[in-house]
């Protein structure tokens, strides 16, 4: 028999548990609300003829604390006058326990079985299976599913140790994101968690990751690319793997290495057609829906179908306050704090705030600094951190760290973490490097070392790479927020992280140099202003930063995770990405850019990298020395999407004359290259009909430039949405209306509901 601390429950959760139960036990149905403010009823059935039966749930550590609560009750019991009265509880009981309840309660008490404690209820548990299933927050920190895990050698270099799991437990609340997760990965075998920032997508993630490790799965913690994944893939093997954030550092950079979007969908495929591996990954829905705008891979139909949108709209406010419950009782919190989040029923601002997010409440509960928090203040310093929640991190970042360690989180700043210990050291020693021309900082590996365990599991967190390199990257995003929020006006500081900066991309992770980052920085504004935003250089500090860029752009590396040694594949890489972030002001970039064009090779060019050369091409028009047919006759041989074909569009105009030869020529050749090139677009547009009608519109427009070349795709486009439109029905005339009438009735009692929740946090 597994044995339960039922104190891993929130008391929402174990009077649903005692319900089921019971329920079961006494076979009969009982309601489960509360019918008024402390009238001592959690739950209420019929006993046939013979009155009504009422069930009080008590979730206490111990019978001290037990006793003195039921003791309360007992006037509102005498005042009810049940025929029936049982008591179920958390705390332990000793027989002398239950006999003294039952003489507390006499008459209502039949007898001492009427009583249900820890013990009590472990073997109801063990007689009904389907209950302890349902419940797997508490079927998964047993002490024997724990143990399981921690000595049966099958954690792997990953973070999921008894520690963490028996912290994430506590405080995850139970509801349905867990079971349609379930579904998805018993469906599809892996699964895309997204969301905003904080909303708890890692919290479910690893709570999937710890059911797959109680059941013998390997965990395997992808922690740079999917090929770390394919690695470590073993056939037969029963593995998972947790990919978190799979889209925060590489993807959106315009970094990661060549084809990484189709070496992950083939890991995906390669994990569907297995029976003993899942896929778990979580990611930021704002960035989701950027990477759907560059890469096909995230808009395919069967991608999409293992999608799990976590959304704090759709959090209940019970479960908020059930999120808030459980950090404040699992806290070391003083009462005082306790009680102050108590007045005046405080806890409904916070439940109730328009930015409510989980990540706050644990930062302002479980990782409380309270050296800097009073308590008669902490109510309403969780609003205010609500409001900005970088301010957090003011006092422990000037006055708890060393400058050594912030020089550590300025180089997570640049990089867009993760960065591995190596590439780390090479930018502080450049930052060191730079300041002894004024304050002669010494360096030391011994210092950098202390500054990590320093930083650890605070600021920032450190996991094992495949080869056992060390990666470091923020605890969580608002350290990020912080920080940027932080150094912008700083002139000396900002000078030094440009000159000290050793790869080509981290030229533009955090500086907004040539303005062509608004638009992008406007894709995500949420209510908490967590992400995204750049910082203005000064006139002054806009001038250092060109040199830098045009002094440095064969010395600077191109990005930390590209291991490749070839100059041509760095320098495409370099100019592609410039591309992104550059507006074409500066001659002597130009210059630059110009001359390094004409060594790109066009068969070296992937997804949309064709479509975009031809757009550095035509802005440095005017300076470029290239031979316009023979990129036209290579660009053509290499066409295989409806980007090249846009692309091909504007090179058309761009060398006309050029173009006019050619087509004369190879006409038939042209068509049939772009009929071929669409036929993966195609593929993929044809299971949804908001991407027909956009690719129907696209392909029109190439069809009047090339004269019909694509007529044929054009029409079965047609036929297919019309067949598509005629299957639909008329699912959305559901009407709610009872629905909305119950409403006002449900508020009530999810509000009782909630105060006799936190009532119990009174000491």
């Amino acid at each position: 028999m597994n044995t339960y601390d039922f104190l891993n429950l929130s008391a929402i959760e174990f009077e649903e548990l005692s319900r089921d139960l019971l329920q079961k036990y006494l076979d009969c149905f009982l309601e489960s609300f509360t019918e008024g403010r402390d009238n001592g009823i959690d739950l209420r059935g019929s006993l046939n003829d013979h009155g009504t039966l009422l069930v009080q749930c008590k979730r206490y550590k111990d019978y001290k604390l037990l006793k003195g609560n039921l003791t309360k009750e007992l006037q509102k019991v005498n005042q009810i006058h049940p025929n029936r009265y049982i008591v179920v509880t958390s705390a332990s009981l000793t027989p002398n326990n239950k006999e003294e309840i039952q003489k507390l309660f006499h008459p209502y008490i039949l007898n001492s079985s009427d009583i249900f404690g820890k013990n009590d209820l472990n073997n109801l548990i063990s007689l009904y299976k389907d209950i302890e299933e349902k419940y797997y927050k508490l079927w998964l920190s047993s002490t024997k599913i724990l143990n399981k895990i921690l000595h049966g050698n099958i954690v792997n270099r990953s973070e999921f140790l008894v520690e963490n799991i028996t912290k994430d437990i506590k405080m995850f609340v139970q509801n349905e994101s867990f079971n349609d997760a379930i579904n998805i990965l018993n469906d599809r075998n892996f699964i895309i968690i997204s969301g905003n920032p904080g909303v708890g997508k890692t919290t479910l993630a690893k709570m999937l990751v710890y059911e797959y490790l109680a059941n013998d799965f390997e965990v395997i913690e992808i922690s740079e690319d999917i090929e770390e994944a394919n690695r470590l893939f073993i056939k037969g093997k029963k593995q998972v793997f947790y990919y978190d954030d799979f889209l925060g550092s590489n993807f959106l950079e315009k970094t990661i290495k060549k084809n990484e979007d189709k070496r992950l969908y083939g890991f995906i495929e390669r994990v569907r057609n297995s029976k003993n591996h899942k896929l778990i990954m979580t990611t930021r829905e704002y960035i989701l829906n950027q990477a759907k705008q560059k890469y096909e891979l995230f808009v395919r139909a069967d991608f999409n179908l293992g999608k799990h949108i976590l959304d704090l709209v759709k959090y209940t406010v019970l479960s908020k306050a059930e999120i808030l419950y459980n950090h404040l009782f699992f806290s070391d919190l003083e009462g005082e704090y306790i009680s102050s989040i108590l007045k005046d029923s405080g806890y409904n601002k916070i439940i109730n705030h328009p930015n409510y997010n989980p990540r706050v409440i644990e930062l302002m509960t479980i990782k409380l600094n309270k050296t800097i928090v009073a308590p008669e203040n902490y109510t309403d310093t969780i609003i205010k951190t609500l409001e900005n929640p970088t301010q957090i991190w003011l006092h422990a970042f000037e006055n708890q760290i060393s400058v050594l360690s912030k020089y550590i989180l300025y180089t997570l700043l640049i990089s867009n973490n993760p960065i591995t210990e190596q590439a780390m050291l090479r930018i502080i020693k450049n930052m060191i490097k730079f300041e002894s021309k004024y304050y002669n900082y010494p360096f030391q590996r011994e210092s950098f070392l202390h500054s990590l365990k320093e930083l650890e599991n605070t600021f920032i967190k450190i996991t094992k790479r495949y080869d056992g390199e060390n990666l470091i990257q923020f605890q969580n995003p608002s350290v990020k927020d912080f920080l940027l929020n932080y150094i912008e006006g700083d002139e000396e500081l900002l000078e030094l992280i440009i000159e000290s900066l050793v790869y080509f991309n981290h030229l533009f992770t955090i500086f907004d140099v040539f303005d062509k980052d608004n638009e992008r920085n406007n894709l995500f504004t949420p209510s908490i202003k967590l992400s995204s935003k750049k910082i203005r250089l000064s006139s002054n500090l806009r001038r250092k930063f060109i040199n830098k860029l045009i002094n440095s752009f064969h010395e600077l590396d191109y990005f930390e995770h590209i291991s490749t040694d070839e100059i041509s594949e760095i320098t495409k890489n370099k100019i592609l990405y410039l591309h992104s972030y550059y507006d074409y002001s500066n001659t002597d970039i130009n210059h630059i850019i110009a001359c390094s064009v004409s060594s790109i090779e066009i068969e070296n060019c992937i997804a949309d990298e064709k479509e975009t050369l031809v757009d550095i091409i035509f802005k440095t028009k005017d300076i470029i020395n290239i031979d316009a047919y023979q990129f036209i006759d290579s660009y053509i041989d290499n066409i295989c999407s409806l980007s090249d074909v846009r692309g091909l569009m504007n090179l058309s105009e761009l060398f006309e004359d050029d173009f006019n030869v050619y087509y004369a020529k190879f006409e038939n050749y042209l068509r049939k290259s772009i009929d071929d090139a669409i036929e993966d677009d195609i593929e993929e547009a044809i299971k949804d009909e908001d991407q027909i009608v956009q690719l129907i519109d696209e392909l029109i427009l190439v069809n009047e430039y090339f004269d019909g070349a694509v007529s044929t795709n054009i029409r079965y486009l047609q036929e297919r949405l019309q067949a598509m439109s005629n299957y639909q029905d008329e699912m959305d005339s559901e009407d709610l209306r009872g629905y909305r009438g119950q409403k006002n009735n449900d508020d009530a009692i999810i509000n009782i509901k909630i105060s006799n929740m936190f009532s119990s946090l009174r000491q």
